[in-house]
């Protein structure tokens, strides 16, 4: 094998030449090695109608962008890359130059020996080499503590021996703090870590860029380590070029800091999943959640939670003359048997706000399923012994309980209101067991993975038994819940509750880049419960892309108390044209292009055929085998033609026009498509 190593500027890389692979054997027209004049070790492969196999050498650990250089000269094709176990997607257009195509971005590679396989779908492309190209951080700077300014007071911050520490000296915070100054030379976004230990036990202290100023930020963190650790307290902050102040100030004090690193932040700021978790969603479903994914980052829908129908919205419009997009609805009385309350009243509701183009979020504050209190609180000593229970989550392991057995009971009903939702057509932002690793409900009150199996359980019997096709599941973050996290394969969008703080109307950048960080950039973020509006000012200033924020009912609604949201900041952020009020969000309908999949088969069949959520892609699965797709225009006209095997394919159908087609499957299986 055959590679060169090069640097780009501060980028180290390595070039893998295609004519040094393994290639893979056909029936007909194999791939083959090429002489090529102009290209980088005057050879190429054309993989025709199979493809190669390439074993990589990685030098160094790093994060890598991976591009191949090609050219596909004998019309448009569709190929698929795998590098190790992960695989993408090569589209190409018509072009018989060799181009550099990035693959994969920010992709994090081990030193030594990795695969790259080239499978052939349509074949037929030239490649010349693969590369990898390293990203690198191209600022990072450590801030020893010791050089700081400490923060007077008695029993005060000190400068302390330490031979394990970068400078020989930490600061011993001790009953204050210190602050540093950060030159920044560019604008860019950047991790902040501190180099610290925690000797007298777990400590919780704030961190606080630029005090003082009206661009102040502040998070807390939290550590237990004896041994000095490597902590990162803020996730891929934007900071402009010039000198910035970091702050350590005392909320329990007596930690030691030995140094505060700056690390410019390389690639991609998201990675959204393009999917709902739920298989073959409703399709209105589906373009809520494309909705979503289209407005993220670049509006933020407003909401607000109601107990008794609109009193929220209602008291809203009368004095902003404008209603929040987000109407939140609650199952807290369904199935209890109550005399007084209706069971279609959230649906009575929701079918009134979905008529003005409103959504609807629906949370679940889930009373003691054994039915001996209506409590859904674990006992603390101050609420009434009927609004607490405990009622044992741990119960859920053993299906022979009878504790097991009224989760499923009560899941079970609320699945059939849940159905009704469905029948009306009508996508629920689905927001169950929320602010469970709080610990304060009964979901929460023991492990995570007892919550885990409740979640993953519930998930399974809706979707799964029911059928339930139109909730997005809305996960709530409570600060560390590694070990609650059902998976990203049970959640869709993660939220955070956000009280106690304080009147802070900030764009709460500090939490969004923590929870970014936390999922990978996979999952939408929300606020999905707030005692205090964000000032759309800040939020445009941040970049704090929440998807949605949702103060809570009554006296955090009401714009009577400015430490909550006061009727000056909930008409200002009306007002701006960041923020989405009702009366601006569109018809489902209107949100996606391809709106109706019909298939035209009277017999039962293994094909399924339905649109993705963006770039106007239909994916079609054949679960005994996939030969060939013909399409066609409404005039019996070709548009295009694949051939192949396998069980998947997503078919680019963003440059047709509105209209009916026809996909002939197999040469067996039409089915007609409207893009509308």
């Amino acid at each position: 094998m055959f590679s060169v190593l090069f640097f780009a500027g501060q980028a180290y890389g390595q070039k893998f030449e295609a004519e040094s692979a393994t290639l893979a054997p056909a029936t007909s027209n194999p791939a083959i090695v090429q002489a090529c004049d102009s290209c980088s070790n005057k050879a190429i492969v054309s993989t025709r109608e199979s493809g190669f196999s390439l074993p990589l050498s990685v030098a160094k650990e790093a994060k890598y962008n991976v591009y191949i250089k090609v050219s596909a000269a004998y019309g448009p094709k569709i190929n698929t890359i795998k590098l190790d176990d992960l695989s993408t997607s090569l589209e190409l257009a018509e072009n018989p130059a060799f181009l550099r195509v990035k693959l994969m971005s920010n992709l994090k590679l081990t030193a030594g020996a990795h695969t790259f396989v080239f499978e052939k779908s349509w074949g037929w492309v030239n490649v010349d080499y693969i590369e990898l190209e390293e990203v690198q951080a191209e600022f990072s700077a450590k801030l020893e503590a010791e050089d700081g300014t400490l923060t007077p007071l008695a029993n005060g911050a000190e400068v302390i021996t330490c031979a394990s520490c970068s400078g020989g000296k930490a600061v011993s915070t001790k009953d204050s703090g210190f602050k540093v100054d950060a030159v920044i030379s560019k604008a860019a976004n950047y991790n902040i870590y501190l180099m610290i230990a925690s000797p007298n036990g777990n400590k919780t202290n704030v961190l606080t860029i630029d005090p003082g100023t009206p661009n102040a930020l502040s998070v807390d963190f939290s550590t237990t380590e004896s041994e000095y650790v490597k902590l990162k307290v803020v996730s891929n902050q934007k900071l402009i070029a010039g000198t910035h102040v970091i702050e350590i100030s005392k909320s329990w004090g007596w930690v030691n800091v030995d140094y505060i690193e700056l690390e410019e932040v390389a690639g991609a700021r998201f990675n959204l999943t393009q999917t709902l978790s739920t298989q073959h969603p409703t399709d209105e479903a589906a373009c809520l959640y494309n909705y979503l994914l289209q407005n993220y980052g670049q509006k933020i829908i407003s909401g607000v939670m109601t107990l008794a129908s609109f009193d929220e919205t209602n008291i809203l419009k009368s004095q902003t003359g404008k209603e929040p997009g987000i109407l939140g609805l609650d199952f807290m009385h369904n199935n209890r048997g109550y005399s007084w309350y209706d069971e279609q009243q959230n649906l009575k509701d929701a079918k009134i706000w979905t008529a003005k183009n409103g959504i609807v979020t629906m949370m679940w504050h889930w009373r003691d399923p054994l039915k001996k209190t209506e409590g859904f609180y674990v006992p603390d000593g101050n609420k009434p012994v009927n609004e607490v229970t405990n009622f044992d989550i741990s119960k859920v392991n053993d299906p022979s309980s009878a504790e097991y057995k009224a989760m499923m009971s009560d899941i079970d009903a609320i699945s059939e209101r849940l159905l009704e939702f469905q029948n009306n057509n009508i996508p629920l932002l689905w927001r169950p067991l929320h602010e469970a690793a709080g610990g304060w409900f009964w979901w929460g009150a023991k492990s995570g993975a007892d919550l885990q199996k409740l979640w993953r359980l519930m998930y399974d019997r809706m979707v799964n038994v029911h059928g339930l096709r139109n909730l997005l599941w809305v996960w709530t973050n409570n600060g560390n819940d590694e070990q609650w996290y059902p998976g990203d394969d049970y959640v869709d969008i993660v939220g955070v509750d956000l009280y106690n703080v304080n009147g802070d109307h900030g764009s709460q950048i500090l939490k969004f880049n923590a929870l970014n960080d936390r999922y990978q950039g996979k999952k939408m973020l929300a606020l999905t419960e707030v005692e205090a509006s964000p000032d759309a000012d800040l939020l445009i200033r941040d970049e704090a892309a929440w998807s949605w924020y949702m103060p809570w009912y009554g006296d955090y609604a009401s714009g009577n108390i400015s430490a909550f949201t006061d009727w000056n900041l909930w008409k200002k952020n009306f007002a701006n044209d960041y923020v989405l009020t009702v009366d601006e969000l569109p018809a489902l309908k209107d949100v996606c292009t391809i709106t109706s999949i019909e298939a035209k088969s009277n017999t039962e069949t293994v094909f399924e055929i339905y649109p993705t959520l963006v770039e106007d892609h239909l994916n079609i699965k054949v679960s005994k085998g996939l030969n060939s797709i013909a399409i066609y225009n409404s005039m019996g006209e070709p548009i295009s033609k694949y051939e192949g095997e396998g069980d998947n394919l997503v078919v680019p159908f963003s440059e047709q026009r509105p209209g009916m087609y026809f996909v002939i499957i197999n040469e067996t299986k039409t089915f007609k498509v409207i893009k509308k």
